[in-house]
């Protein structure tokens, strides 16, 4: 026999962990644009050249401008966080679906189960660590600590920047029922 409870918390453990994820993925992306724009600007000025001379030359101050904006430009970093939040949007949105007052059956739940694959479908490639850094949230968050998994201190520092492909994130010693 199916034990819809368990689909259906299962389930909300999926789209938390989804939305922590993309919750922290857009913030640092938003916040890199924001950090990019500011340098393009600051550097970009005849002021940061008066305050360099005798320090910095102008010209090295206009090639960090520059390089800066076409890291911007390149990566359109501000783009993707607004992908991001739209994808965290969308996993509460569907989250609410199994919020409302009507006793959930195992076709609702396979409804909202199938409208999240889709919105697998439209996410780009995960930051691995990242994902586990979100998934131990979402299990502190849901009582379930336990199920924490181990993240090492370079993949926590390099969790926005390398996305650990084939990485196999462990149970933390003592935590059997880890996924």
């Amino acid at each position: 026999m199916i034990d819809l409870h368990q689909l259906e918390e299962d389930l909300r453990f999926d789209l938390l962990r989804n939305a922590i994820y993309h919750t922290a993925r857009g913030q640092f992306l938003d916040l890199c644009t924001r950090s990019l724009n500011f340098v393009v600007i600051a550097l970009g000025t005849s002021a940061a050249a008066e305050i360099g001379k005798g320090h910095i030359e102008p010209k090295w101050l206009a090639a960090a401008a520059t390089f800066a904006a076409t890291i911007q430009l390149v990566g359109d970093l501000g783009v993707s966080a607004r992908v991001h939040f739209y994808l965290q949007r969308r996993c509460y949105e569907l989250l609410s679906e199994l919020e409302g007052p009507a006793p959930k059956d195992q076709t609702k739940i396979a409804e909202v189960r199938a409208k999240l694959t889709v919105l697998y479908g439209e996410e780009p490639p995960p930051m691995r660590a990242l994902d586990a850094v979100a998934y131990n949230a979402a299990c502190d968050s849901v009582g379930k600590g336990e199920r924490r998994v181990k993240i090492s201190w370079f993949q926590s520092a390099m969790r926005q920047f390398y996305p650990f492909n084939g990485t196999k994130f462990i149970p933390k010693v003592g935590n059997a029922a880890a996924a």
